[in-house]
């Protein structure tokens, strides 16, 4: 290994042996530093260490590190609690097989990269395993836009808001089935999309997420067989503008979502999800500007914690099973009086549990545009209300023979009317001992897909209160 004090320049190298500074300060108390001036050409594996157990130095690549063509080799650094920067793209030539940058826990030193390997192709990865950062690095920077890995990935820093900091365009990070780990630090997004694809592998971000202003987060975990995408909280006033999570394996969602006060804002959802702590999603920015919630078929909900939803004039969809696997302690959708939004909701709870929601329910409220159930089972274990705004066929009832229940709790259809529009037999029922059933509006059949064999079965062992049930029902 070579020693060296001050610094190593040159225009093009090729390093074949690891190097270490002293541990002494040079002239003038200088700290000992590493400065690489052009591209580096790794011959064999190397390891910097300028963390000799004196004064820690910098370390500074000031253009790309590559492999030696033909060759396998991996870059170490070891700068303690001075910064290491890389300012070209690791990799970008010729694929390391592994970079390892400061990975032992109480380095402070901050984290520069620029980038690894080129493109999205297995073809253009820059490296194997990457693992950058502890928990105790001050602040890590990712000032590229490509980020191309095969093999597992670590980015990490100290604990606290903005501390992985994303200063490229629209940074893209491409795994090819490995998973890829944020952790502990809050990311900043400073510009564009914010883009993870881990083609297999599991996707995991443990701090929040925020922006500059109006950025997405777009988190794919593609094919199955591990392929899960756990994320914290993301956004708080205008920072983020959409979200778009798929985790064929699953979704586990740590923390709130909040869209920015911009148009065109969204949150979708695809694969099971798992409420870790209870949750908000809020796309109601302002009362121009209102997002869309969808949770797409696959994105069953499950989870002994809340859901809340607020989107303003946006749409909601939950398309996939609610409280299939375990049941919620609550839910609420839009239940503030104003949100315009349409809801649709596919199912709560399938048999087992019994209920898909043990706790308060309340969907829609006077101002909900309509409210479409067009699932079979609406099972709840709480007081229950169905809301939409008063007038025809707002809240709309759409499969075939569907069971709406609580077990013993109030259960209220509030304000509008409501439309059964399939054949076959639709139950309302507050089970068989306390709760009242109260339906403000009309129901009504319906000649879309039904053909006059709609019917309906009321059932309230305490009390019932019902608007005229009108034509179209046997």
């Amino acid at each position: 290994a070579y020693e060296i004090m001050p610094s190593l320049v040159g225009s093009e190298m090729c390093i074949r042996d690891s190097i270490a500074t002293s541990a002494e300060s040079g002239a003038g108390e200088a700290a000992p530093s590493l400065t690489l001036t052009g591209a580096v050409e790794l011959q064999s594996s190397v390891t910097v260490t300028t963390d000799s157990g004196g004064t820690d130095g910098a370390v500074s690549f000031s253009s790309t590190v590559d492999a030696l063509s033909g060759q396998t080799t991996s870059l170490t650094v070891d700068s303690g609690t001075a910064a290491t920067t890389i300012s070209g793209a690791v990799g970008a030539t010729d694929e390391l097989s592994g970079l390892t940058i400061n990975t032992t826990n109480g380095d402070t030193g901050a984290i520069t990269l620029t980038g690894i390997g080129t493109g999205t192709a297995a073809s253009g990865s820059g490296s194997a395993a990457v693992t950058v950062g502890n928990t105790g690095t001050t602040t890590l920077t990712l000032a590229g836009t490509t980020y191309n890995i095969d093999g597992n990935a670590e980015f990490e820093s100290v604990t606290g808001a903005d501390k992985i900091v994303m200063t490229g365009a629209s940074p893209t990070f491409t795994l090819h089935d490995d998973t890829i780990s944020f952790k502990v630090g809050g990311i900043h997004l400073d510009n564009g999309t914010f883009t993870v694809n881990s083609q297999g592998g599991a996707i995991s971000i443990e701090g929040a997420i925020t922006g500059s202003s109006d950025e997405a987060v777009t988190l794919n975990s593609g094919a199955t067989g591990g392929a899960t995408v756990a994320v914290d909280a993301i956004g708080q006033s205008n920072e983020i503008l959409t979200v778009d999570i798929t985790g064929t394996d699953g979704v586990t969602l740590n923390g709130n979502i909040t869209t920015s006060d911009a148009s065109s804002g969204s949150v979708d959802l695809a694969g099971p999800v798992t409420l870790g702590d209870n949750i908000t999603i809020d796309t109601e920015a302002s009362a121009s500007n209102s997002g869309t919630i969808t949770f797409a078929s696959t994105a069953t909900i499950n989870g002994n914690k809340s859901l809340t939803m607020v989107s303003g004039t946006g749409a909601i969809a939950l398309q996939g099973v609610i409280g299939g696997g375990t049941a919620l302690t609550g839910l609420s959708v839009n239940a503030t009086d104003g949100d315009t939004g349409t809801i649709e909701i596919t199912d709560i709870g399938d048999g087992d549990p019994a209920a898909g929601v043990a706790g308060t329910v309340s969907i829609g409220n006077a101002n909900t545009a309509t409210l479409t159930l067009d699932g079979t089972r609406y099972n709840t274990n709480g007081t229950t209300i169905y809301e939409a705004v008063a007038g025809s066929a707002s809240i709309k009832i759409t499969g075939a023979n569907v069971s709406i229940t609580t077990a013993d709790d109030n259960l209220t259809f509030d304000a509008g009317n409501i439309e059964l529009s399939t054949d076959g037999t639709t139950t309302i029922s507050t089970g068989t001992g306390a709760g009242n059933l109260v339906i403000d509006g009309t129901i009504d059949g319906s000649t879309g897909t039904g053909n006059g064999s709609e019917a309906l079965t009321t059932v309230s062992y305490t009390h019932l209160r019902a608007h005229e049930t009108r034509h179209d029902l046997v």
